[in-house]
């Protein structure tokens, strides 16, 4: 693949394999945040993903990542489990939690 060629050449730059990916891939600065945080961090839940990351829409924010990876010929995508949850009130709900999946990410089921 082009991107990992080009990796190779800035890897005295300092940049993680992520951070390079981030800039080529000209993702927005909120893609940017997803995909770092999932890169380094993996399964993170929606609450924190909205709290550290500054991301209201979460779902909208992947959907365009997606489009983005597809576009440079990653096979990697983001998707959300939902997963049982109770609140401090003990109702139960659910909760999103969000992975990075596929070829080169930390994929985890």
């Amino acid at each position: 693949m082009l991107i990992e060629k080009l990796s190779k050449l800035v890897e005295n730059s300092g940049l993680t394999q992520a951070e390079f990916e981030a800039i080529s891939y000209r993702l927005s600065p909120q893609q940017q945040r997803l995909f770092l945080h999932l890169s380094d961090h993996g399964e993170t839940d929606t609450i924190t993903l909205r709290t550290t990351c500054s991301i209201g829409n979460i779902s909208d924010v992947a959907i365009s990542l997606n489009k983005k990876l597809t576009a440079n010929e990653d096979p990697r995508k983001v998707i959300c489990l939902v997963k049982p949850n109770i609140n401090k009130f003990d109702d139960a709900g659910v909760l999103g939690h969000w992975l990075l999946v596929g070829e080169a990410a930390n994929d985890v089921h």
